[in-house]
């Protein structure tokens, strides 16, 4: 009787064992997994290939004090080491995203366990990572309006590695066009950036075309290109006086001659830095001629260019400047 009870009573004393049971005997060790996202810009998602490095200043010993690791394709990141006994571990959690960016400090603490295979969770870190932030706003200049669904295409020529190489875009509803491909370090790309606007738009070629990736959080590069023949011209007014720019400078256009435009008589002024665009859209290419009334506020004295005459140039991204106009003071010498 005494041996059938044996068998039944060593199972009731290893059933007391802490180290009975699967998966109840290994060493005490640490093993968390974190998430590393982007913090800043867009796309969203995880950040990869950054380096973490955990520093232990306090709490029970680990095999080693220092544990360096570096996220995967997902964002995820493993920190793992044997420790001298059950208990808690404090340190610092030292993340480094790319060069210029300063390490991020985090604070942590982490419990011993002794089952295999089991993962604990350190949560997630936001990382400032690089990213283009670039949008071109396409518009006609017949009507003002967005052009929608018009490709473009960026081929890199040089500078910064980006992935992918080459991509090709299709402007929304608002005419936008979004340039964000991606970069693992900070600096800047250069390609060539071809539009391609339904017939009968030229297509248009901007070579060269640089952009540089964004070190912090803030709005996006906005480019707008008018398609189809434009007129994009401003003129700076400054005070003959000071050469400060001068702000309320009221310019009145009225057409007289060449290509029809829309509107054909405005009246628009200088913004606090003295600036005033003067760009009706063309209904034809060519050139335009009109008088240019300029009224600057007292003490300024007003004018007008009779014969004034602009040229349509086609997809430009950007004004093109006719010149620094001075304002004479009234009563100045």
């Amino acid at each position: 009787m005494l041996l059938r009870l044996l068998p039944l009573l060593l199972l009731a004393l290893a059933a007391c064992d802490p180290c009975t049971g699967v998966g109840t005997c290994d060493t005490a060790q640490v093993r968390y997994q974190g998430f590393l996202s982007r913090s800043i810009g867009f796309p969203k998602g995880p950040a990869e290939g950054v380096a973490v490095r955990f520093v232990r200043t306090g709490g029970v010993k680990l095999e080693s004090d220092t544990l360096d690791t570096r996220s995967d394709s997902t964002g995820r990141f493993f920190l793992e080491s044997k420790a001298r006994e059950e208990g808690q571990v404090t340190g610092d959690l030292w993340v480094y995203p790319p060069n210029p960016v300063p390490p991020i400090r985090v604070p942590v603490r982490m419990a011993t366990s002794r089952a295999p295979g089991e993962v604990l969770q350190l949560g997630e870190v936001g990382v400032p990572y690089p990213y283009f932030g670039y949008e071109i706003k396409l518009f006609y200049g017949a009507n003002r309006q967005p052009a929608t669904g018009v490709e473009a295409h960026f081929q890199r020529t040089g500078g910064l590695a980006i992935t992918p190489d080459s991509f090709t875009v299709v402007s929304d509803a608002g005419g936008t066009l979004f340039l964000r491909p991606r970069a693992s370090t900070y600096g800047e790309v250069t390609g060539d950036l071809t539009i391609y606007p339904p017939p009968p738009f030229k297509e248009i070629r901007l070579p060269n075309f640089t952009m540089k990736t964004f070190t912090t959080d803030r709005a996006d590069s906005v480019i707008s290109i008018q398609l189809g023949a434009s007129l994009p011209y401003s003129i700076i007014f400054v005070w003959s006086n000071t050469g400060r720019g001068a702000e309320g400078v009221e310019v009145e256009f009225v057409r007289t001659g060449g290509i029809p435009v829309s509107p054909a008589h405005f009246v628009t002024k200088s913004d606090r830095f003295g600036t005033v665009h003067i760009d009706p859209a063309p209904l034809l290419s060519g050139e335009v001629v009109g008088d240019l009334i300029v009224r600057p506020p007292a003490p300024g004295k007003g004018y007008t260019v009779h014969d004034f005459r602009l040229s349509t140039v086609e997809g430009a991204p950007s004004y093109r400047l006719l010149g620094y106009w001075s304002i004479d003071v009234e009563g100045a010498k």
